[in-house]
């Protein structure tokens, strides 16, 4: 069975401070608790992130690196292009073209 995939629009917040949140029709794929995931960036290979539930008001993951996932962004995306996001589990998340 192909694992989830859903689009994560780059828009400023997200491409200029390294993070974005999970819509909540795809957060049940994500761990249900704060703590650490790996991200797999295409053309980088994986990163460590954190899943944030308490910094969004109804609870959805805000998946957060800061400088490894915006450096990622502004080389391989420009500020309102889609991003492609798999859940592969609840642990690993892979962002990228082909994914």
């Amino acid at each position: 069975m192909p694992q989830p995939i859903f689009y994560r629009t780059l828009e400023k917040v997200y491409y200029e401070q390294g993070f974005f949140n999970v819509i909540r029709e795809f957060d049940h794929h994500v761990r249900q608790d704060e703590g650490p995931i790996t991200l797999v960036l295409r053309g980088l290979g994986a990163i460590d992130a954190y899943v944030d539930r308490s910094a969004n008001g109804n609870g959805t993951a805000r998946i957060r690196n800061a400088r490894g996932l915006r450096e990622w962004f502004q080389a391989n995306y420009m500020m309102g292009d889609e991003v492609p996001v798999r859940f592969d589990s609840p642990f690993v998340l892979t962002l990228g073209e082909d994914c």
